[in-house]
């Protein structure tokens, strides 16, 4: 689940997808997806993310969340 974790979380940090989409992110964006992912592990560890349906659904809730246009 680690690698879905990091592949999802470059795409809501990023909003696009490549290989070597790291070397070239700046480091607001390097630490914005680190938090991502830890936030991640955490609730993975915790149990609030239970499967890999629940795992998902929230990486879908949280590109939703920084991709909205609207501000609420």
């Amino acid at each position: 689940m680690e690698v879905l974790m990091v592949l999802y979380g470059l795409l809501i940090v990023y909003n696009k997808t490549a290989k070597e989409l790291r070397q070239h992110a700046t480091q607001e964006q390097l630490k914005e997806l680190n938090d991502l992912q830890t936030k991640l592990s955490f609730a993975i560890d915790m149990g609030y993310i239970k499967d890999y349906t629940c795992f998902i659904e929230e990486l879908r809730r949280l590109y939703k969340m920084k991709n909205s246009k609207t501000p609420f």
